[in-house]
């Protein structure tokens, strides 16, 4: 793969925001903030947003005034991220890195694994260097939060094949997204 991930990502950069535009971040931080608010031990001030993609969940939590760090491996998705605050008057500290791997030499009250980045590493070890990587950036008693698939109800609710088109508000041109699904007893489960 290239410095930025690869061409994959620089590439899926350029549609990513298009894709997830319907996704509601703010409502994820409002939930992020009410498990804060039940669990953390003092105000959160620093949070350490890994594979912060385009700065979905990393914009609206320092809006609210909170001191955040992300690291992606993709420089396109920091390149958009950093315009992105600079539109909205907000400061990110973005690195480009992987979140197996990255040590930014710091600690911070909070780490997000959010959009199920956890669900996205690919083997048994890549999950634990994430995890790691999670644990070495909390400060002591901080909180690691993450989002993942709920087995039972993805096998009690499989997902189905879908396609998503979406059209450009720029121009006559649009995007197309097939999502291919295999079925959990395919694989013995």
């Amino acid at each position: 793969m290239g410095e930025d991930g690869g061409e994959v990502f620089s590439l899926y950069a350029n549609y990513y925001d298009a894709l997830y535009q319907d996704k509601d971040y703010e409502a994820e931080c409002d939930f992020a903030e009410r498990l804060l608010s039940k669990h953390a031990k003092e105000d959160v001030r620093t949070i350490l947003d890994l594979d912060s993609g385009t700065g979905g969940h990393a914009i609206p939590l320092a809006r609210r005034g909170c001191e955040v760090a992300g690291a992606y491996r993709s420089e396109a998705m920091i390149t958009l991220a950093r315009g992105k605050a600079k539109a909205e008057g907000v400061a990110l500290n973005l690195h480009q890195d992987d979140v197996r791997t990255v040590d930014l030499k710091t600690t911070f009250d909070v780490v997000l694994f959010m959009f199920a980045v956890i669900a996205y590493q690919a083997t048994n070890a890549d999950l634990v260097a994430a995890l790691r990587t999670g644990r070495r950036h909390l400060e002591l008693g901080g909180l690691l939060i993450f989002d993942s698939w709920y087995g039972p109800a993805v096998l009690r609710n499989p997902p189905t094949d879908r396609i998503k088109v979406i059209n450009s508000r720029d121009d006559d041109s649009r995007i197309i997204r097939i999502n291919r699904t295999h079925c959990a007893t395919s694989y013995g489960i």
